[in-house]
Order: structure tokens, then sequence, then C-alpha cells
């Protein structure tokens, strides 16, 4: 089975989805739905919740065994480092999950030796931060100094202030959402150190399959591969104001990671590679190590 990305928007929750932990311990087994419970804010429960749904949704139409089991009897563990994997039905798949904004994602995958990791952040300032450069300084300790030198480049030069704050920030999430799907298909945890892995986007206007190496402690890392696609705002996200945590109205950046087949690099092919399951999804693959 080729890489599959399945995504949920999620800014309708507050109209469809009022009571998502009451959805939850209708829908799933009692321990999923105290997780979902435990959430403090409406929209960290409709993303859990998604999430934890989604997951079944995708096994139970992909895979027979999980079909015939039902997805209340699909059951999950995690490894030591917190990664969720499945345990019944035992099979050889992987799969992770994501989310921020207007956006749940799933990316899944039947070949449990080659893991698959996925990131989705919205381009969007978090309301703490000033500016870039503040961003920039809080995100510091999972950047190299060359990484750094390259965001913030973008806030001078040519264009408006707000044009160059938009590609520095587009800059900056570039680099997170590539090293984090990186790390969470290598199964690390949340301790990992980012400035040991340095991605080289080089000049802005090349193509991403030119300028990109993914460089592990100092040593080029040939064997994955990337995916870039851009989500647009929720379908509802402009319907009322968004209260913290939730989308902006913002487009989003989904980028998964897996192994190359057979450990060999290799590109993409939007038409037999990846199957998106989401609507209003817009954007091209852009594929590179």
């Amino acid at each position: 089975m080729p890489l599959q990305l399945w995504a949920v928007d999620v800014s309708g929750h507050a109209r469809a989805l009022p009571d998502a932990a009451a959805v939850a311990r209708a829908r799933l087994p009692a321990s999923e739905a105290e997780v979902v419970a435990r959430f403090v804010r409406a929209i960290d429960r409709a993303r859990s919740l998604a999430g934890k749904l989604l997951l079944r949704l995708a096994l139970c139409e992909v895979e027979p065994a999980c079909a015939a089991a039902g997805w209340q009897a699909l059951r999950f563990d995690k490894t030591r480092e917190g990664r969720p994997f499945l345990v019944h039905p035992a099979m050889p798949l992987d799969f992770n999950i994501s989310h921020d904004g207007d956006w749940v994602v799933l990316a899944l995958q039947r070949d449990a030796a080659s893991r698959v990791g996925v990131d989705v952040m919205e381009l969007a300032l978090p309301h703490f931060e000033r500016d870039v450069a503040s961003f920039v300084e809080t995100m510091e300790l999972a950047l190299t100094p060359r990484e750094t030198a390259w965001v913030l480049a973008a806030t001078t030069g040519a264009g408006g202030y707000e044009a160059r704050q938009a590609e520095a920030l587009r800059r900056l999430y570039d680099l997170w959402t590539h090293k984090e799907a990186y790390t969470k298909a290598l199964g690390l945890g949340l301790g990992f150190d980012f400035a040991r892995l340095e991605l080289r986007l080089g000049d802005a206007r090349e193509q991403r399959s030119v300028r990109c190496a993914l460089l592990s402690d100092g040593k080029e890392e040939p064997r994955f591969v990337f995916t870039e696609l851009l989500l647009p705002p929720g379908a509802e996200r402009g319907q009322a104001p968004p209260t913290p945590g939730e989308g902006t109205g913002l487009p989003s950046q989904l980028v998964p990671a897996g192994r190359a087949a057979g450990g060999q690099e290799r590109r993409l092919a939007a038409h037999d590679d990846a199957r998106w399951v989401a609507r209003g999804v817009t954007g091209s693959y852009k594929c590179h190590r």
C-alpha cells in the first residue's frame, strides 16, 4: 500500500461537535474516551477525538482485518517514547498523527519496517511573539546557526514589512515541520535535540528537489523522502472570531516523511504514491530528500 494521507478540517467543531467528550464515550473504548475528556479546551477535545476516529476510519477502510474486527475492537499501545502503534489486530503497518490550527492529519503506510512521520503547522505567528525575530529567539535551541541566518535573512531586503515577515515565518515553519516529521518517523521522543539536524534549503527561489539536503549530526541523510503540501484555512474559520489555540484563518503546511523504498532515495509521484482524503486540499507535491 502506498503512503496514504488523510486530513480532517475541525474548524466547525463548535457547531458540529459541541460535546466531544460525550461522543468519545459513545464511540471509543473507555480508556481512550478518558484521554479526550481530560483536555480543558474544547478545540483540544475535538482534535483528540478527530484523531482517534480518523485513525479507526482509515484502518477499517484499507485493512479488511480491521473492518472485520470493528473499530471499537481496535487496540493500540505506545512505545517507550510515546509513539502509538496498532496492537489488535496485529499487522505490518505504520501510522502517525499530527494536528494544529484547523487540521488533524494522518499518515498511514502498510509497512511497519518503514516508519512514517507527519507534521502540520498553521503558518501563523504565535500570539505571544512580537515578530519573527522574537520567535526565532524562542526556537533558537531547535535551529543551527546556518538555519537561523537563513530565516532572519528574509526579514531584510526588498519588499514590504509584512511580506518579509511572512517569508521569514514560512522559512521557520519549513524547518520545523521537516524536522518534526523526520524525528517522528524515527520514533524519537520529544527530548531529541533538533539542532542535531540541519536542513540546507538554500535559495528560496530554487526548486525543493535541488536545494534541500538533510544532515543529521553533520552527515547527509539520503534515506528519507519528504512531501510538502499546503492545506487551506478551515472552511468555517471566517464565520466567527477564533478563540485562543484555534486556527486563525491562514493556510497550514503539511509534511510527511518516510524511508525511501529499498533504502534508496526516490521521488514520490502525486498520481500513485499518495492518496488524499480531504475536502479542499490544494497545492502540489514538492518531493525532495
